[in-house]
């Protein structure tokens, strides 16, 4: 799918979060997700380095998330393997 949709969010107000897990020490390295929302309503997700704020932000459609999610569940660490 097209992702121009989900890149036409206004992020200058999103409200950015990340785990609880994260700890708040040193390294204190993490991602920060936003719900991303267009003409109202919920069409996805947003995440980027929580290192750098001003840095790029990768774009999941709500599904695309909950998959990312569950595979992460599911032990599948690789996908955040460079």
């Amino acid at each position: 799918m097209d992702k121009s949709v989900l890149r036409s969010a206004d992020l200058s107000q999103a409200v950015w979060t990340k785990s609880k897990r994260s700890g708040n020490g040193a390294n204190d390295q993490c991602v920060e997700v936003t719900k991303l929302y267009v003409d109202g309503a919920h069409v996805g997700m947003g995440m980027r380095d929580s290192t750098d704020p001003d840095g790029p932000v990768l774009y999941f459609w709500n599904a695309e998330y909950r998959a990312f999610q569950q595979g992460i569940a599911n032990g599948q660490e690789s996908l955040l393997a460079p």
